[in-house]
């Protein structure tokens, strides 16, 4: 199976020429920032049975900290599987399913000035530095892969939208990590 390594075009790096989205530097504009935990777990209690007893086996995932208090987003699961390691297996990849989103979508414009133009400069696949301001003079910073581009023909006006970051899981993401869970 090819896979897909992405360009690391980012500002933590020297091989390459940077790519910086950011609207002080008048590449984009109308961003947002979304941080969503709605669909993430990180608690499964998986309730099986080996064949002789009903079991329940509790899966944590510590990726975004503790499993304890209010760090703790449990989902019951119900198995068929018969062995521990199977439904351990079968929680963790369900966790994997939930991840915490986080994306910045923004209008790209296309300025000469900067490194910012598409088809040259950066690609659907690569990895670059997206900055925003938050409330006050806050800037967040983060390293993230352009995961989707729209293109708009409007007209005789032409705009790029692009979502930069993790968006929920494709169905050829959900496959690759059951296949990494074995």
């Amino acid at each position: 199976m090819d896979t897909y390594q992405a360009t690391n075009k980012t500002i933590h790096q020297t091989a390459l020429p940077p790519v910086v989205f950011s609207e002080e530097y008048g590449n984009i504009k109308d961003a947002t920032y979304t941080y969503s935990i709605k669909e993430w777990r990180n608690v499964a209690y998986m309730n099986w049975n080996n064949g002789t007893a009903d079991q329940n086996t509790p899966v944590g995932n510590k990726t975004h900290g503790d499993t304890i208090s209010f760090m703790r987003k449990e989902i019951i699961i119900d198995s068929s599987k018969k062995l521990s390691n199977e439904v351990v297996n079968e929680g963790r990849s369900e966790l994997n399913k939930r991840p915490h989103v986080e994306s910045f979508t923004a209008e790209i414009i296309n300025n000469t000035n900067t490194m910012s133009t598409y088809g040259v400069d950066w690609n659907l696949g690569d990895v670059v530095t997206v900055q925003a301001k938050l409330l006050g003079n806050t800037i967040l910073s983060i390293d993230a892969q352009i995961t989707e581009v729209e293109e708009i023909y409007d007209g005789a006006e032409y705009s790029i939208n692009a979502t930069f970051g993790e968006g929920k899981l494709s169905l050829l993401q959900l496959i690759k990590n059951a296949i990494n869970q074995k």
